[in-house]
């Protein structure tokens, strides 16, 4: 898959290997909009060589999704040391997409957990 980061497009990759090109109507992506694009609470797996940022479905395996053979072959080019296999839909994000936001929780200890805590907070204040 070719990236192209003046094009400003965002992607999600289906495992059959559809990709359609996303931007987001406000100026990034909110939690919503990426849990829509994966089918579940998203999960932020990595950053690419060029900035964009790669979210899955944690749970994808254990629910038997089909695996994504593009999306497992941009991790396995980011995270050189990872073997796993990527499942079901995918979203692979611009960097001028996602809010500084996600750089902080790929790199916190327990990043589930202040995912969840952000995701609650959102629908509280949408509720």
């Amino acid at each position: 898959m070719q990236l192209h980061l003046p094009d400003f497009l965002s992607y999600l990759i289906r495992p059959e290997g559809e990709s359609v090109a996303f931007v987001p109507a406000e100026d990034e992506f909110s939690i919503k909009q990426l849990q829509d694009a994966v089918g579940a609470l998203p999960e932020l797996v990595c950053f690419t060589s060029e900035g964009y940022s790669l979210f899955r479905d944690r749970d994808g395996e254990s629910k038997k999704l089909a695996v994504n053979e593009i999306a497992t072959a941009i991790w396995r080019d980011a995270v050189r040391d990872r073997t796993e296999m990527i499942f079901g839909p995918v979203f692979l994000a611009h960097p001028a997409h996602i809010p500084a936001y996600w750089r902080q929780i790929y790199r916190e200890p327990e990043p589930m957990r202040s995912l969840r805590r952000l995701f609650n907070q959102t629908c509280i204040q949408v509720a």
